[in-house]
């Protein structure tokens, strides 16, 4: 398979006050197939992780006939947070935040009368908690805002992970 996939991430991190960071992260992505479609397994998916509020693969396109995530060539995404401190004893390493995730996924090829494909912006908030453990622990609480009807959203998201 030739194609060509380019995409960005960044963030922007500001201390408010003690224990307290305002942060802004985002990125975007887009594939392209070189000479033919690009197929199902490298294209994009959003949703758990990177859009929360969302299943993995719950926004972007879908097949309305068997309600399978199709996944996008053109993503992007991006979150704007609050740390606060949690009240609890430092050493539990537990840390709060407040959230609102955005993002869309659009646009396959070929495409067809039975998929919904829209560029429209999905939107969630909620809190999160942050624990360190032998490695880190996430807890997710998202409500999605604005959404589509064919979307799949999940209200608790758990990870586990080495990074932030």
């Amino acid at each position: 398979m030739s194609y060509f996939r380019v995409g960005v991430t960044g963030g922007v991190f500001y201390p408010v006050a003690p224990d307290y960071v305002l942060s802004f992260t985002g990125e975007e992505g887009h594939i392209l197939g070189i000479g033919q479609d690009v197929r199902l397994e490298d294209r994009y998916y959003v949703g758990g992780d990177n859009l929360r509020g969302f299943q993995t693969g719950g926004i972007g396109p879908r097949d309305l006939l068997t309600d399978d995530s199709l996944g996008g060539e053109t993503y992007y995404v991006g979150s704007l947070s609050e740390s606060f401190p949690t009240g609890l004893p430092k050493e539990l390493g537990i840390a709060g935040r407040v959230f609102s995730d955005f993002g869309t996924l659009y646009s396959i090829h070929p495409t067809g009368p039975t998929v919904a494909d829209s560029r429209s912006v999905r939107v969630s908030f909620g809190p999160a908690f942050r624990a360190i453990a032998a490695r880190p622990i996430k807890l997710d609480l998202a409500f999605p805002v604005l959404r589509k009807s064919y979307d799949r959203s999940e209200l608790v998201h758990v990870s586990f992970g080495t990074r932030f």
